[in-house]
């Protein structure tokens, strides 16, 4: 058999309300007949996996594997070890690949407010929604993606998303409006490692297999909250280059009955906070392993990022109310960058207690969530 250029991973749970448009988007798309579609179904226990082998049966490209629940980053993980593609894709069964952002614009002539350059904030309706879900899909998803990989010999390519918020009645646009193209510098690596944070998701991207297994990169098993950045991250750490894809939009769905919508309640934001702590102590713990981006500007922003982060979890659940003690533990080890005269994070003390602190206190949670549930 012919080894694919690319491998498209879908893992799904409990999606039979949207898995039907989710593969529709998909075999829209120009070049798919040529690529691997892997469907990871995650122990389902409503009618996706009915849906699935009807629509199997008219696609031989398409592969279904069940699996007992383990959650999302397990799911993605068969995916991979299951998949022979040059490049790596991911997409949720509930969400669609294809949307045209420029028609977008037709609907949404001024954003409330703008951020970073490339993120847009928009509030709208349902029928809005639900109007822009039905149409205005192109056909150039995957070629797109793959073009901008092989034109440029990157190791990621990152696309852009459009958000549909039907909770809260709100839509983001987060496109490139350009293509750029970072390698190896602090500078490169510092500007991906933020862009990885906001951008929330391993979907609407790339990903070289060669680089995959290099490192040997997969999710983290048993961390279904913020796995997908934490992937991202290392993912953009690791890569020698790494270029944006202006004519790549993927629609996000964030529903009611995503993981999103988790700071409901005090357990769910125990886990939240466990899974936070988790993520930025192995991203953290990564990069002391690299002495050339142990800097300032890169390992010591992080650290702050992490701090000012942790402290304001606290203030968007309205389920949980710390102490002033518990909320701003962290904020001793905020990094001092205009005052220190150390060269780099290398010569502090204070950076390596401060990860020591995150591991202790990520095993300590850990063990009382343990214990809560026995």
């Amino acid at each position: 058999m012919k080894t694919p250029e690319l491998s498209i991973i879908i893992p799904v749970y409990n999606v039979q309300k949207y898995i039907r448009r989710c593969m529709t988007s998909i075999f829209h798309q120009q070049g798919t007949n040529e690529s691997e579609i892997i469907v990871v179904d995650d122990g389902s226990t409503d009618y996706t996996l009915p849906i699935l082998n009807k629509i199997a049966k008219h696609h031989n490209n398409m592969q279904i594997i069940h699996q007992e629940n383990a959650g999302v980053s397990v799911a993605r993980n068969t995916g991979i070890a299951a998949s022979h593609g040059k490049y790596v894709t991911f997409v949720d069964g509930d969400d669609m690949v294809g949307i045209n952002h420029k028609a977008f614009d037709e609907y949404f002539p001024e954003p409330l407010c703008e951020e970073l350059g490339c993120i847009s904030y928009y509030e709208t309706e349902h029928k809005t929604i639900n109007k822009l879900s039905a149409i205005h899909f192109d056909d150039k998803y995957f070629i797109n993606m793959l073009h901008t990989a092989y034109t440029t010999d990157a190791e990621i390519v990152l696309g852009g998303k459009i958000t549909s918020n039907t909770g809260d009645s709100y839509m983001l646009k987060e496109i490139y409006k350009e293509r750029t193209i970072r390698g190896n510098l602090p500078t490169d690596k510092q500007s991906l490692l933020l862009e990885a944070e906001i951008r929330e998701s391993a979907n609407f991207a790339l990903f070289s297999r060669a680089m995959l297994d290099k490192y040997n990169l997969r999710f983290t098993p048993r961390m279904n909250l913020d796995e997908d950045i934490l992937f991202c991250s290392l993912a953009v750490f690791y890569a020698d280059k790494t270029a944006t894809a202006p004519d790549v939009t993927y629609f996000y769905n964030n529903h009611p009955d995503s993981l999103s919508y988790i700071m409901s309640d005090k357990d769910n934001f125990i886990k939240y906070k466990i899974a936070y702590i988790h993520r930025f102590y192995l991203l953290l713990n990564t990069i002391t392993k690299y002495p050339q981006y142990m800097t300032k500007e890169l390992f010591g922003s992080l650290k702050n990022m992490f701090i000012a982060k942790y402290e304001a979890l606290f203030d968007n659940t309205l389920s949980y109310t710390p102490n002033s003690e518990e909320q701003k533990k962290y904020h001793k080890y905020e990094c001092q960058e205009l005052r220190c005269k150390k060269k780099d994070c290398t010569q502090c003390q204070n950076a390596y207690k401060f990860l020591k602190r995150l591991k202790s206190e990520y095993r300590d949670l850990i063990g009382k969530n343990i214990s809560k549930q026995k």
